[in-house]
């Protein structure tokens, strides 16, 4: 069982996901009042049992496109916030250690630790999952990521100065200084994760190698794939080294918002803007497995 996490309350308003919304081509055109009918009606629906007038709805169905979260308000269902998710996710060893609830406990953004590096993610499935997180039983969660810039990646180098904690170390290991004094690594094959908290706390800024690339044709939108692309590489093997084993984020593209309009191929490097959403679980299990839950968060394929 993991450390309980630290607890906080943040401005409601921090949990819009507009933005988004509109990355993954969700616009304001479907929001009239036919449209959200349809979703309440042919949605898939996820009810806490200690908040009866709650309820997560995920449309088409949920194996991935819209999340919704509504309250009952004694006449009709009240739309607080949507989402989009995916039907791809990467699951992996998580620690949340820091949990930013909205004032009424029903979302949430969870910072945790995945290997040696922090993620922040919006908790898509918290309403149901909170009591998990509260009492220190999440070890694990799933990732995907909406896109809303993409590029081919520029050529690139980091530069590391005299003040740099590991600047001795590299020194030690065989780097040579240029001429500045620095230590300069290129950034070809690099996969790296920068918080952009100026734009959301689970948007990022990134650069890595694409992985895979399936278009979706059955998305709610046209025009849309998901690139499975290495983001980072936190882990250490069983030497305490760093693993070249990475993690393979999915990642939600639309034709629109490519520069070039083309979709990038396996081993392609790109660069751009994301915004990381994830579920926390207690132990990872199959579908078939005797202990898997009847109810509850679905794990999304």
């Amino acid at each position: 069982m993991s450390t309980k996490p630290e607890f906080l309350t943040l401005n409601a308003e921090v949990f819009y996901n507009g933005p988004a919304l509109e990355a993954a081509g969700i616009g304001p055109d479907m929001w009239d009042e036919d449209r959200l009918s349809e979703y309440l009606e042919d949605g898939v629906a996820f009810e806490a049992e200690d908040d009866p007038n709650s309820a997560i709805v995920q449309y088409p169905s949920e194996e991935g496109g819209l999340a919704m979260l509504l309250r009952w308000d004694d006449e009709a269902y009240e739309l607080l916030n949507a989402w989009p998710f995916l039907p791809e996710v990467v699951s992996t060893p998580a620690s949340p250690f820091r949990i930013g609830e909205s004032p009424e406990g029903d979302q949430a953004f969870v910072t945790c630790q995945v290997g040696g590096a922090a993620l922040v993610y919006f908790e898509d499935s918290y309403l149901l999952t909170r009591d998990e997180y509260r009492a220190g039983e999440v070890e694990f969660a799933q990732f995907y990521a909406i896109g809303a810039q993409l590029r081919p990646a520029g050529a690139g180098a980091l530069e590391i100065g005299p003040d740099d904690p590991a600047y001795a170390s590299l020194l030690e290991s065989g780097s040579a200084p240029n001429a500045k004094g620095n230590l300069e690594f290129s950034l070809a094959g690099a996969a790296l994760m920068a918080p952009r908290f100026d734009i959301a706390p689970n948007a990022y800024e990134f650069r890595g190698p694409v992985v895979s690339l399936a278009e979706l044709n059955d998305w709610i939108v046209p025009d849309a794939a998901i690139a499975r692309v290495t983001v980072m590489r936190p882990f250490e093997d069983e030497d305490g080294q760093p693993d070249a084993e990475g993690l393979d984020l999915p990642i939600l593209l639309r034709k629109e918002l490519l520069e070039g309009g083309d979709w990038p191929n396996p081993g392609d490097e790109v660069e751009g803007i994301i915004y990381v959403y994830g579920s926390g679980f207690a132990a990872p299990f199959d579908d078939d497995e005797e202990d898997a839950p009847e109810a509850g968060v679905p794990i999304l394929r």
